[in-house]
């Protein structure tokens, strides 16, 4: 099994098959249900054994964020944008039409 696990040795991920970047082989005793309640931080390696984290505290739900996106964001300017040119265009031909009704 290989295992990434960070500076305070807790185990952030884990694979047991392919490959796995800056992670570490792992040929110890696995707990039993080591892949059932397995959750970043939850196990952590000590004295090369997989222990459970004593420390480890269940993560806050984050509430969802209602806002628009980035790219929300960004559709709402350019269409901001192309009605105010929509605006300028149909300002232009009144004017236009305007000028030409009275050159006669």
């Amino acid at each position: 099994m290989l295992i990434k696990i960070n500076d305070q040795n807790l185990i952030l991920e884990y694979t047991t098959i392919g490959g796995l970047p800056n992670s570490i082989e792992y040929t110890g005793t696995i707990p039993d249900d080591f892949e059932t309640k397995f959750k970043p931080s939850f196990y952590m390696l000590q004295d090369d054994e997989i222990i459970e984290n004593s420390n480890y505290v269940e993560p806050a739900d984050t509430p969802p964020d209602d806002g628009p996106t980035n790219v929300q964001q960004v559709v709402m300017q350019m269409s901001a944008t192309v009605t105010q040119m929509q605006q300028l265009i149909m300002s232009q031909e009144r004017e236009i039409a305007e000028l030409k009704g009275g050159t006669k």
